[in-house]
């Protein structure tokens, strides 16, 4: 199994509000096996001074 995530930006860094955009690529595996599914989970945390903050922001779950 393959797998890429892109983004537009080589950041890795982001600010409140800021767009994240960018691609997700999935290849590999046994072709003769069904793929079943797979689930992208968006999410952010904070770190550095004060709470350390982990929130999931959005998920998306693909079937065959």
């Amino acid at each position: 199994m393959q797998l890429s995530i892109h983004t537009e930006l080589d950041n890795r860094n982001y600010v409140p509000g800021e767009q994240v955009r960018g691609h997700v690529e999935w290849s590999g595996g046994d072709p003769s096996e069904p793929a079943g599914s797979a689930e992208l989970r968006l999410f952010f945390y904070t770190r550095g001074k004060g709470t350390r903050d982990v929130e999931l922001v959005d998920l998306m779950v693909m079937h065959e």
